[in-house]
């Protein structure tokens, strides 16, 4: 994960209190992150569900940038599952 991190230069020029605010704030922006990441593999199997439905169904000229853009994320899950071992 790249986390940010408080850098010499900033800590130089903060007070510990400020340090300590700065540092409650990266950690809630993290697990703010980490929170989004979690719902999105656990709806992505209803996400996938609605997908189906409308590339079965859409006319929308956009097909195909969409299809473009989904397509690599989709190899690495894969991958990503298949070195987890959930494949």
């Amino acid at each position: 994960k790249n986390r940010p991190e408080v850098t010499e230069s900033l800590q130089t020029q903060c007070t510990p209190e400020e340090l300590k605010e700065i540092r409650e704030w990266i950690d809630s922006i993290q697990t703010l992150a980490d929170l989004k990441a979690e719902y999105a593999a656990r709806t992505l199997g209803q996400q996938i569900d609605m997908s189906i439905k409308w590339f079965s169904t859409t006319e929308s000229d956009g097909i195909h940038s969409v299809a473009a853009e989904i397509l690599p994320q989709m190899v690495t899950l894969r991958k990503v599952f298949k070195t987890r071992g959930l494949l």
